[in-house]
């Protein structure tokens, strides 16, 4: 298994162990930015990645703006913040991972190697995220629900 995809694998799968429910929502949204972040490089380098890797809400950002939305209605204030935080924060760490994984010794061998990766590792990782949105969303809900339920359990 390749490092990058080996990281997207344990983002999607593991997290801190800090305030459970806070971490729940986390979880829940550092795979859809981690996803948001693959779409942008990919598209910069091919610009058919974003309408190839879409689905019914069309783009990966519509999705990852829905979800974000859905993850923060409802928290005060500083339990949004510290959730988006969280979950950008991890999500950027994982992506630059990838990225340095590509690395080569001269741009175009780089910028090569980041094609074959998008294409290889993160297509179908933005289609898993579409796709389970598409057809896992009560599921998802039912999960956001759980996690927000004793953060917010007089709102």
């Amino acid at each position: 298994m390749q490092r990058s995809s080996l990281v997207l694998l344990l983002l999607t799968v593991a997290g801190p162990s800090l305030a459970a429910n806070l971490d729940a929502l986390v979880q829940l949204l550092s795979p859809v930015y981690l996803a948001e972040n693959v779409a942008v490089v990919c598209t910069a380098n091919d610009p058919t990645f974003a309408t190839e890797a879409s689905g019914r809400q069309v783009s990966m950002h519509v999705y990852a703006q829905n979800i974000k939305e859905q993850i923060i209605t409802g928290l005060d204030e500083g339990e949004a913040n510290t959730v988006l935080r969280r979950a950008a924060d991890a999500a950027r760490a994982a992506a630059l991972m990838a990225i340095r994984a590509n690395d080569a010794p001269t741009p175009d061998e780089e910028r090569r190697k980041l094609i074959a990766w998008c294409e290889t590792s993160g297509r179908p990782f933005v289609q898993s995220i579409i796709t389970s949105q598409d057809q896992n969303y009560d599921t998802f809900k039912e999960a956001v629900t759980r996690a927000k339920s004793s953060l917010m359990p007089g709102r």
